[in-house]
């Protein structure tokens, strides 16, 4: 006989799991790859979640969040070489990892706050960060003919590479494709805002982000016809996600104050 799983109550803690070992982040992965959902959620407050989508302005909200909830060890050290891997590091050590219903549950006493991004765009910012890390193309290819030769043939899971496993996957892998979950769901150009108000909330203002490494020159543009077809195959579940939102929020953009 199947149990059914009892519904959330407020006063519940977030349900979810941490990554607390290589093997954990090696089981989540291998879920992701295979389709699964994984939602990784930062609590705001007792009211509301921070839902961060890899390559969607995470580290800047991440950072933001480590200063708003007071989790930074130091608030005035942001300009150290190492400091953006030491906030997605910190950031994932207090990140909880859900399962499309736990997310289902938690939606009906919390606010789920996130960034949707174009996933063309998103996918030449994964280009910029790691392409120079890949096993692809030959070996005299620059790195534009290298970006369309990946987009051609998109694979997330090249040995080892977790944080390019991460950004190309689709987005609605850590969304849970309910778009209609969402209480505020911003696009890129909306961060600043969100942590004006984060900033706001905390009653000091939050500096900005580090800096992360240096990234190639690499644009929209650069694609090849093909290559974005190609892309747009792979994600027709994020645009599918979109069209949700759309519907959900009864508006031609599902972005606030946006058109």
């Amino acid at each position: 006989m199947v149990r059914s799983t009892p519904p959330l109550r407020a006063e519940d803690p977030i349900p979810g799991f941490r990554l607390s070992s290589s093997a954990a982040v090696d089981a989540l992965q291998r879920d992701l790859l295979a389709g699964a959902c994984r939602i990784p959620l930062l609590p705001l407050g007792s009211d509301a979640v921070y839902i961060w989508v890899p390559g969607n302005g995470h580290l800047q909200l991440q950072w933001a969040w480590l200063l708003a909830s007071g989790s930074w060890p130091d608030p005035q050290d942001s300009a150290s070489a190492t400091a953006a891997a030491e906030v997605q590091t910190l950031a994932l050590a207090h990140t909880r990892w859900l399962h499309a219903d736990q997310l289902e549950g938690l939606a009906g006493h919390r606010s789920l706050v996130a960034v949707w991004r174009d996933p063309i765009e998103r996918f030449v910012a994964a280009c910029r960060r790691r392409l120079h890390a890949l096993p692809c193309g030959e070996g005299h290819a620059t790195p534009v003919e290298r970006m369309n030769q990946v987009a051609l043939a998109l694979e997330p899971s090249w040995p080892r590479d977790w944080d390019w496993c991460l950004r190309t996957l689709p987005q609605s892998r850590f969304l849970s494709g309910r778009a209609d979950l969402y209480t505020t769901l911003l696009d890129p150009a909306s961060i600043p805002d969100l942590v004006a108000h984060w900033s706001r909330v905390r009653g000091t203002p939050i500096p900005g982000a580090p800096a992360e490494e240096a990234q190639p020159t690499l644009h929209v543009e650069d694609l090849l016809p093909e290559a974005v077809q190609a892309l747009e195959r792979t994600y027709a579940e994020d645009r599918a996600f979109l069209a949700l939102a759309r519907a959900r929020l009864g508006s031609a953009s599902p972005f606030p104050g946006r058109s």
